[in-house]
């Protein structure tokens, strides 16, 4: 096997491994985030403890969305570093 067929083929799987993980994160993380909420509601906490538990997650969504970028951007730059990936 060449090895620009090689790399091609170790890009595609890096990059489908890392879409896959984070698609697999955002699952997880939004049974969780509704499951917190119904324990929230049926033990009956504060607003207060409610809007810090929605600001929680509005950040571990956020960083979900900044590691997704962050993984596009690189592989963005490693197909710029080897022009036949397209």
């Amino acid at each position: 096997m060449d090895a620009p067929l090689f790399i091609e083929k170790n890009v595609r799987l890096q990059q489908q491994y890392l879409n896959n993980l984070i698609d697999t994160i955002t699952i997880l993380q939004g049974h969780t985030e509704r499951t917190c909420r119904y324990w929230n509601y049926k033990i009956g906490v504060g607003k207060n403890v409610q809007t810090a538990a929605d600001h929680f997650w509005a950040t571990m969504k956020n960083g979900r969305r900044d590691a997704l970028m962050l993984v596009n951007t690189c592989f963005a730059c490693l197909e710029a570093c080897f022009p036949g990936l397209d």
